[in-house]
C-alpha cells in the first residue's frame, strides 16, 4: 500500500538492486513513481491519447483540474499527494489526491475527498475503487471490477461497463461509451440523484433493473437498446426518466 510519508527518514529501507518504486520528494508534496521503467512507444502514444480524452471532458462539464495541470506542466507541484504508475498497478493505494495509472488496475484504490483517478487500461474483475469523498474517475478501458461510492462522483468509462457501480450521495454522474452489461445501484438508504449515459448497447432488462432501485431523481440516456426509441417515465409519477435513442437487437 502506498501512503504519504512526511520526511525522507520515514521511508522504508530498500536495497538499491531490489527497488521497485522511485520516490520524488519536495517540501510540500510526495510524488511516487511506481514500476519505474521506460514506457514503450505504444504506451506513450496511448497515454497521450488518454490525456487528450481526459482534457476534452473539461468542455462538457467534467473538471479534472489537478490532472490537467499535471498534463500541462508534467509536474505534480500543485498537489500534496500524487502517484504515477508506469505499467499495471498490482498493489493497493490509499490517501492520494491524484493517481495516474499507465496500464491496468489490478488492486484496491481508496480515494479521498476531491481526488482524481485516471486508468489508461482496464479495471480488472477483482479490483475495487472505494470513493470516500467527492471524486472524478476516468477509465480509458473497460470496468470489470467495482466502484463503491459513498459520496458524489463523476465516472467516465471509454469502453464497456461489466462490473458494479454503487452511486453515492448526493449525486453521481456516469458516462459509458461502450456497452452496459454490469450493475448500477445506490449505496445505502440516503437520498440519491444520478445521471447515466450509455452510448453502446443496453438491454431493456438492465434498464429496468437500474430504475427499480430507490432514487430521489434518476435520468438516463441509452443510445442503443432493444426497445423502441422514446422518452419513458418509470412508475408514473416519479422523477425517474430515461430516453432510448436507437432500437437495436
Amino acid at each position: 500500500m502506498y501512503k504519504k510519508h512526511s520526511t525522507l527518514n520515514s521511508l522504508p529501507y530498500m536495497p538499491a538492486q531490489s527497488m521497485k518504486y522511485v520516490f520524488s520528494i519536495s517540501l510540500s508534496l510526495i510524488c511516487i513513481v511506481a514500476n519505474a521503467s521506460e514506457l514503450s512507444e505504444s504506451q506513450k502514444a496511448k497515454w497521450e491519447k488518454t490525456k487528450i480524452e481526459v482534457a476534452s471532458i473539461m468542455g462538457i462539464g467534467g473538471q479534472f483540474h489537478r490532472s490537467l495541470r499535471n498534463f500541462k506542466y508534467n509536474s505534480a507541484k500543485y498537489d500534496e499527494e500524487y502517484v504515477l504508475v508506469k505499467g499495471d498497478l498490482n498493489h493497493d493505494i490509499s490517501d492520494m489526491l491524484l493517481i495516474h495509472i499507465i496500464g491496468d488496475l489490478n488492486a484496491t484504490v481508496t480515494l479521498q475527498d476531491h481526488s482524481e483517478l485516471i486508468v489508461m487500461g482496464d479495471v480488472s474483475k477483482d479490483s475495487i475503487i472505494h470513493v470516500n469523498g467527492f471524486a472524478k474517475i476516468f477509465i480509458a478501458g473497460s470496468l470489470y471490477g467495482s466502484i463503491l461510492s459513498i459520496e458524489s462522483s463523476d465516472i467516465y468509462i471509454k469502453e464497456h461497463m461489466r462490473g458494479l457501480i454503487t452511486t453515492g450521495s448526493p449525486a453521481t454522474k456516469i458516462e459509458i461509451d461502450g456497452d452496459y452489461l454490469g450493475e448500477i445501484r445506490p449505496n445505502g438508504e440516503k437520498e440519491h440523484l444520478a445521471t447515466i449515459t450509455v452510448r453502446g448497447f443496453t438491454d431493456i432488462k438492465s434498464i429496468n433493473d437500474i430504475f427499480s432501485y430507490k432514487y430521489t431523481d434518476l435520468k438516463a440516456a441509452f443510445h442503443y437498446s432493444n426497445k423502441e426509441p422514446g422518452i419513458y417515465e418509470y412508475l408514473i409519477p416519479s422523477n425517474k426518466f430515461y430516453t432510448i435513442i436507437n432500437q437495436s437487437k
